[in-house]
C-alpha cells in the first residue's frame, strides 16, 4: 500500500513509502481510507511537540474509508459501510478513562496518510 511515513520530527521528514497492508486481528476492521486531512495536531506531531512515536510512523488523525475487511468476532460492520474512525482508538463512547487515551490515531498508533489502518471495531 502507499502511505506517507514521518521519519524524523520535522514536517519535512514526511516520505512516501509502500508499506505492507495491515490485517486486522480478533475485533478489528481494516478500513480503506479515502480522505485524510492534516490538522494543527498533525503539526505538532510532526515538529516532535506532542507525543513519543517511534520512528518511522504514519501520522494523520483525522480520516474517512470504509470497511475493507473485518476481523473475527466483529459484529456490527459489514465490507462497504462508511466510517470515519476516531483519534482515540479505544474510547467508543462514555466517561473518558486513562485507557481511553493512549492509543491516539496518527500519534500513538498508525494514522491515516496511508491506504489502509486497522482499528478496533468499535
Amino acid at each position: 500500500m502507499r502511505a506517507f511515513h514521518l521519519t524524523a520530527a520535522s514536517i519535512d521528514a514526511l516520505k512516501r513509502v509502500d508499506a505492507p497492508t495491515p490485517r486486522p486481528k480478533p475485533d478489528e476492521v481494516l478500513i480503506r481510507l479515502h480522505a485524510a486531512s492534516l490538522n494543527y495536531l498533525d503539526l505538532m506531531v510532526a515538529s516532535g511537540r506532542f507525543g513519543n512515536a517511534i520512528m518511522p510512523f504514519i501520522p494523520g488523525t483525522d480520516g474517512a474509508g470504509e470497511i475493507a475487511e473485518t476481523g473475527s468476532g466483529v459484529q456490527g460492520w459489514v465490507v462497504g459501510d462508511r466510517v470515519v474512525p476516531g483519534l482515540m482508538a479505544d474510547w467508543p463512547a462514555g466517561t473518558l478513562t486513562a485507557v481511553g487515551v493512549k492509543r491516539l490515531r496518527g500519534v500513538t498508533m498508525p494514522g491515516s496518510l496511508a491506504d489502509y489502518a486497522v482499528v478496533p471495531a468499535t
